[in-house]
């Protein structure tokens, strides 16, 4: 059996992801890749994770980046179904999460210790089952290295 520490020590792992996530979804506006982006992320709605909200959120606020992309290469990555899967959760929860990631636009220190840990104290490990922890931590850990390479 998995001890509470060890499943929060995986939570700031997805957490401390998705904050990178956030800095790598600025970069791939700059670099004209909010498309491969949104492709990479959407893997994860695939899966059926609690974690896919957060990612939603990331894949929404790219939506404006990657329409500007197709019309300046219509032969890029095809969002299609990816774009069409946001219309599958609510949108007041993407409207929430939206303003949980500008939240972040505006921190300086996203990646800080202190940011990561407020957001791991919030939440409760014994409500996760271990299995979605570590699905979740290995999406995430995948999703980043890949845009690393955007």
């Amino acid at each position: 059996m998995i001890s509470t520490a060890e499943k929060q020590k995986k939570i700031k792992n997805i957490v401390t992801g998705l904050a990178k996530m956030k800095q790598l979804q600025q970069e791939a506006i700059k670099k004209k890749n909010a498309r491969k982006y949104i492709k990479t992320a959407g893997r994860v709605i695939r899966t059926g994770l609690w974690v896919v909200p957060l990612v939603m959120g990331l894949i929404n606020s790219l939506t404006e980046s990657a329409e500007a992309e197709e019309l300046d290469d219509p032969d890029g990555e095809d969002i299609s179904e990816e774009m069409e899967s946001l219309d599958q959760f609510d949108p007041e929860l993407l409207n929430s999460v939206n303003e949980i990631f500008e939240q972040f636009d505006g921190l300086d220190g996203l990646l800080a210790e202190e940011f990561i840990d407020s957001i791991v104290n919030d939440i409760n490990p014994n409500d996760l089952d271990i299995d979605d922890i570590l699905a979740a931590e290995s999406i995430v850990n995948e999703m980043c290295t890949a845009m690393q390479y955007c």
